[in-house]
């Protein structure tokens, strides 16, 4: 896998995902759109969407060596 260039373009493939997401004893279901890609380089990254996953939720938390981010609704 190569390093991502500036402005390169990726082959993906959309589908429906169904999840569940469960979280201090409850639990939420929802279908969203996601594309998967074997194009991504080893400096590229995934990214949730605002519109079909973070609007499912109030609170997200991501933990990390150095500290944590949480988003809000």
């Amino acid at each position: 896998m190569e390093l991502v260039k500036k402005s390169q373009k990726l082959t993906g493939y959309l589908a429906v995902l169904n999840l569940m997401i469960y979280n201090k004893g409850e639990s939420i279901n929802f279908s969203t759109p996601i594309v998967f890609s074997n194009d991504i380089p080893l400096n590229g990254f995934s990214l949730l969407g605002e519109v079909g996953f973070f609007d499912h939720l109030e609170q997200t938390s991501f933990f990390y060596k150095r500290g944590k981010i949480v988003l809000e609704a």
